[in-house]
């Protein structure tokens, strides 16, 4: 591990891919089960996928992801009724 970072960036997610349309699907099957996820057309310049490279935040800053996505998106949801 690193000791200055200083001013450095770093990436935090968990270093898998998701797609939008995977997103889209959790919310829906958390939030309203019976409602069917609808997915339009692709815009142009969206992104299909979106993975964080972690290697350096792994390599200077000793990050390990401890959840996932998939596991965490009830308490995001929760957090949001919660503040609404």
């Amino acid at each position: 591990m690193r000791a200055d970072t200083t001013g450095d960036v770093f990436n935090v997610g968990t270093g898998t891919a998701t797609s939008v349309n995977q997103i889209g699907d959790m919310l829906c099957s958390r939030i309203s089960p019976a409602m069917e996820c609808a997915h339009g057309p692709e815009r142009p310049g969206e992104l299909r996928n979106s993975i964080a490279d972690i290697t350096k935040t792994t390599n200077h800053l000793g990050y390990k992801p401890k959840y996932r996505l998939r596991e965490s998106i009830d308490d995001v949801i929760e957090w949001i009724k919660e503040s609404s």
